[in-house]
């Protein structure tokens, strides 16, 4: 599990979602004083954001996060994903046209992910000393 933007982001072999943890809503009484409803229980609700991506069980060096978007590998799919919020994810490999050269490596790929917040940038090592570099400004 992530905190992300404030959500609690999970991950399964094939799915990956969001847990609802002390969700609340504001409400404003007749004197306009504002009103905080919500439970004090345990978790109450998740949401898949896939059922078609996930992570593979103990694969913390591959995934990372940036001020705007959560990034990991899919072992079982061989993808690199993006999620930014919403219901959206962004398969890297597919979008930028590097899925032959991950498939290439064939089982050797399993990339460490590492975010350079100076310029902005993911960078994934995926064999040796060859890297993928993906930049979140370009």
């Amino acid at each position: 599990m992530r905190l992300f933007k404030d959500k609690l982001l999970f991950w399964q072999k094939d799915a990956v979602g969001i847990l609802s943890v002390n969700e609340r809503t504001m409400l404003n009484d007749v004197s306009d004083n504002q009103l905080i409803l919500g439970t004090g229980s345990t978790l109450q609700r998740f949401d898949y954001i896939s059922t078609k991506y996930g992570m593979k069980k103990n694969q913390y060096e591959a995934e990372v996060q940036s001020n705007t978007t959560q990034y990991w590998w899919d072992g079982v799919r061989r993808e690199i994903l993006a999620y930014a919020g919403g219901t959206e994810l962004l398969p890297l490999t597919k979008t930028k046209s590097v899925t032959n050269y991950i498939n290439e490596r064939g089982d050797k790929s399993h990339p460490t992910l590492i975010y350079d917040n100076k310029y902005n940038e993911v960078i994934a090592s995926v064999v040796g000393t060859k890297s993928l570099i993906y930049s979140e400004q370009v």
